[in-house]
């Protein structure tokens, strides 16, 4: 097994492999996919495994680490603002789905976040009636959130951590896909405070190379920034 399984509840796993995790969600009728790793090319065996329904496919974006096990799909629910990402890895047929929209799973409903930024369609997944939010990149603890590079914007970055901010009612537990499985909402005000003053140039960032890039790693308390 190239993957660990952590059971969240008796319908929610998630799979991790390393660095990254994936997650698994089971509704009465059909289960939901959300990414599918980096090397865990038999995602949806690993899926089936757990669970006998249907399984589908959405993805919080498309960078490579997220879509490694995408090729076993005949298609994957994105923002259509992440398919550009998507072709640029050779990622196949794309159902747009956007901001606000929801997925039935049977019994357990979900809805899409836009939350642009680390990249231009990137999505959170909330579980409505659990109160369970599935972040993606955009909100981790005690990892990087990747913010250079084509297609990172701070600024957005920033507003997005402000719309989740409004949501936070909404929310009892954040699920990141990088970093602690399982965080608190109070995690998306500091993240977005930091994201501010690193904007305004309040952060001294500690230099690095990466990728052939010198960029700056910004410590923030409960996260680092990569910015250029």
């Amino acid at each position: 097994m190239d993957y660990e399984v952590t059971k969240i509840d008796d319908s929610t796993w998630a799979l991790g492999e390393g660095f990254v995790r994936f997650f698994l969600l089971a509704g009465r009728d059909q289960a939901l996919l959300i990414d599918t790793g980096m090397n865990v090319g038999k995602a949806l065996e690993a899926a089936r495994e757990l669970t006998t329904l249907p399984v589908r496919l959405i993805n919080t974006h498309a960078d490579p680490d997220h879509v490694g096990g995408n090729k076993a799909f005949d298609s994957a629910m994105m923002h259509p603002a992440e398919e550009e990402n998507y072709r640029a890895h050779g990622g196949g047929t794309v159902v747009p789905v956007n901001d606000g929209d929801r997925i039935d799973l049977g019994g357990r409903v979900l809805q899409v976040v836009w939350i642009p930024g680390h990249t231009p369609g990137s999505i959170g997944i909330l579980d409505l009636d659990r109160r369970m939010f599935f972040s993606g990149d955009t909100v981790q603890q005690h990892s990087e959130i990747f913010m250079f590079g084509p297609q990172r914007d701070l600024s957005k970055f920033a507003a997005s951590l402000e719309k989740l901010e409004g949501m936070s009612g909404q929310i009892d537990v954040i699920y990141p896909c990088h970093g602690d499985l399982a965080i608190k909402p109070d995690v998306i005000p500091q993240l977005l405070e930091g994201a501010r003053k690193v904007i305004a140039g309040e952060v001294a960032g500690e230099e690095r190379q990466m990728f052939g890039t010198t960029i700056h790693a910004c410590n923030v308390g409960v996260d680092t920034l990569l910015v250029e």
